[in-house]
Parts: structure tokens; C-alpha cells; sequence
């Protein structure tokens, strides 16, 4: 599944039994994604000692299109599991570099075959932020910073470890950055794949629910009598025919619905979370400018890094930041509701397309923390 397709989020939420905390996560959640939490499959980790509980989550359109897309090879089929890259790359890298329960880990991954990579940050064992990422080994160092910007600990380098083929021009891109250690494992270019296809990872397999693995449910038949295996494949053989219609449809209508996302997102330089009039406007802003979206400006870069080091040092933590060209989207939460416009106004000040969404509201009822949006202005100055 591509990094960027699978959102990574951590729930502050309350010490209830297991069974009546997973009752109440979907609303929890809700509250952090920019669309309905009914539209996507969402895994939930168990709560840490500091009441958070991490949660994968892909949007069931986007889950679909990848299993209905094409695939090489002779018999090709869909897959039997689909896992979440960011936080299996990250088990198999703390099982590869163990580390003391407080130390600082962040793992880098740059993959130039694929064309996507991604920063996976958090303390000891535990994963506290996941940031996918496109772009050169010159985009990493801002990606990292962005990472560890959203794992709640200030004042501490991380131990890193590098993977993918592009991990030397990685080192080389990373020299300057305060670290404890840099570490690179043997065979980096496959460390993504023998971390997809390791053990001890069926809790990050989206394959649930509406989209489990037909074939391993059929499996289940193969004890059954002789007789009972008659009955029982007939009566299967029309529920697949069916299924299979309906599946064909959904399909069909999700690569439409895909395809016009696309064309959208494309044109507006980023993944737009609502549609309508200001998206459309947002799109035709961004054909006229006739740059490619994906690609920071040049100075953007440079421009960022100062505002996002002022908002670590204030307790500001993200959970998701894009810059397009010299257009900055970011979500996540601060101490206050004036460290979020602090930080909103000096990535305006610097240049940056931006403004504040709107006022940062309550997560947690007694103003322990607030909930921030900020996405592209149409002038450079946060509201």
C-alpha cells in the first residue's frame, strides 16, 4: 500500500476497558481526519502508558482501487495482505537496532525506483509519527524534522536508521542534521519488503471486514465432509458470482471517483480533503501557474524549517504536514491556541502560502490541548 495513502494518527483517549474504548475509538477518530471516519478502515494499536492509541487508516476508495489495480505477472491476483509501510518499517527496524525505552529512533526511508518514501519517528519501541514524502534525499532532512516535530520530545537527536536505494545519497544529504547515531542495515534497497513480508504483523493488514481475503476464508471449507463440500461449494459458487458482480461494480465506480480525485488533486498541487467552489478555485489558482505541484520551491524549504523549529520549542505537535511548491498544508495540536497561530504566522511571514482554517478548538474538555488546521491561502498571511 503507498505511504501516502494510510494515515497515521495517535488518540488521546480515555482509561476504559478494552471493549468499551473500542466502542468509543471511531468517535475519537473522527475528530482527527478531514473526511468520515465511515468512509475508511481504521486498525487501532493498544493504548500506551501516556493514554494514546495509535491508528492506521486508509480510505476504503483508495483501498479499493489498489486491490483492482492491475498487477504484473502470470496469474497475478490480488494480494493476500496489505500492510501499512510506515509502522512495519518501523517494527522491523526496532527489531534490527534495539534501543533504551527513552531513546529517540527515527527511521528514513528513500525508495528512487518507487518514487515514494516516507520518515517513521518515535521513542524507545513506540511509534509516534509517520511522515510519507516525495521528492529527492534534499526533501528528507525537512521530512525528518517534520517527524520528530510530532513526537513530543524537544530537546533530544535521534538515532537513525537508513533504508532504501537511495540510503547513501541519504547519508550524504543528512550529515548536517544533530544525531546520535546513523546507522544503515545490510541490503537496504530490500529492508521495505523484508519488513512488509516478516512476521507479527496481521494487526496492520487492511485486508478486514468487507475486504478480507476471500481466499483464506475459503480455506475454512477444506475439513468439511464430502457432502457437506457439495452443498457447500454450489451454495458458494453463487455467492461468489454474486459477489464478484457487486465487486465489479464498486470497483468500476471507484476508479471513476479515483480518476476525478486525481485530475483534482493534480491540478490543485495537494490532496484535497473537501471538495467544491474553493477547491475548484484552488485547482484552476494552481493549472495557471503551470508548475509541477509535487515539487517544493526552491527556497520553500529553507523558508519552513525555521517556523517548524519555533513550534517544536513551543509543544506544537503535527500530524500531518505537505508543502507544495510554496503552499503549506498542516493538522495537529498545540499547548495553546496561540502557538498554532504563532506558527501559522511565521510560515506566512516566511513567504509560505498559509492561513489558519480555523480557530484551534479543545481535544481533550479541559484545554490540555488544541486542535489546529492550516492549509493555502490565497494571499501570503495566516487569518
Amino acid at each position: 500500500m503507498p505511504a501516502s495513502a494510510v494515515l497515521f494518527v495517535r488518540i488521546q483517549a480515555p482509561p476504559l476497558s478494552r471493549r468499551k474504548l473500542r466502542a468509543v475509538l471511531p468517535s475519537l477518530l473522527s475528530t482527527r481526519l478531514p473526511f468520515p471516519v465511515g468512509d475508511c478502515v481504521a486498525l487501532y494499536g493498544g493504548r500506551s502508558a501516556d493514554g494514546f492509541v495509535p491508528a492506521n487508516v486508509v480510505r476504503k476508495g483508495d483501498l479499493s482501487a489498489f486491490l483492482a489495480a492491475p498487477r504484473s505477472g502470470s496469474g497475478a491476483s490480488e494480494p493476500e495482505r496489505v500492510v501499512a509501510p510506515g509502522p512495519a518499517l518501523w517494527r522491523w527496524a526496532c527489531a534490527m537496532q534495539p534501543l533504551p525505552a527513552n531513546s529517540v529512533r527515527a527511521v528514513v526511508h528513500f525508495d528512487k525506483g518507487r518514487g515514494e518514501s516516507l520518515v517513521a519517528a518515535g521513542v524507545g519501541d513506540e511509534l509516534r509519527s509517520v511522515v510519507p514524502f516525495r521528492g529527492g534525499a534534499d526533501a528528507a532532512a525537512l521530512n525528518l524534522s517534520v517527524a520528530l516535530a510530532g513526537i513530543g520530545v524537544s530537546d533530544q537527536p535521534p538515532a537513525l536508521m537508513l533504508t532504501g536505494s537511495g540510503a547513501d545519497e541519504l547519508r550524504v544529504a543528512l550529515q548536517g542534521e544533530n544525531l546520535v547515531s546513523m546507522a544503515v542495515p545490510d541490503a537496504p534497497e530490500t529492508a521495505l519488503d523484508r519488513a512488509l513480508g516478516g512476521p507479527g504483523i496481521g494487526d496492520l493488514d487492511f485486508r478486514v471486514g468487507e475486504f478480507a481475503d476471500s481466499g483464506v476464508a475459503a480455506s475454512a471449507l477444506r475439513p468439511l465432509r464430502a457432502a457437506s463440500i457439495v452443498f457447500f461449494a454450489a451454495a458458494a459458487l453463487w455467492a461468489v458470482a454474486s459477489d464478484q458482480s457487486a465487486r465489479a461494480a464498486e470497483r468500476e465506480l471507484a476508479d471513476v471517483r479515483r480518476q476525478r480525485d486525481e485530475a483534482l488533486e493534480t491540478l490543485a498541487g495537494r490532496r484535497l480533503a473537501t471538495r467544491g467552489a474553493s477547491a475548484l478555485a484552488e485547482a484552476s489558482e494552481a493549472a495557471r501557474m503551470r508548475r509541477d505541484p509535487a515539487v517544493p520551491a526552491p527556497d520553500a524549504i529553507a523558508w519552513l524549517r525555521p517556523a517548524l523549529s519555533a513550534a517544536r520549542s513551543t509543544g506544537v505537535r503535527f500530524s500531518h504536514l505537505e508543502l507544495r511548491g510554496n503552499a503549506l498544508s498542516a493538522s495537529g495540536e498545540s499547548p495553546t491556541p496561540e502557538a498554532a497561530r504563532a506558527f501559522a504566522d511565521a510560515a506566512a511571514a516566511a513567504g509560505l502560502r498559509t492561513k489558519l482554517a480555523e480557530a484551534p478548538v479543545s481535544v481533550s474538555g479541559d484545554g490540555g490541548g488544541f486542535a489546529f488546521y492550516v492549509h493555502p491561502g490565497t494571499e501570503n498571511q495566516a487569518e
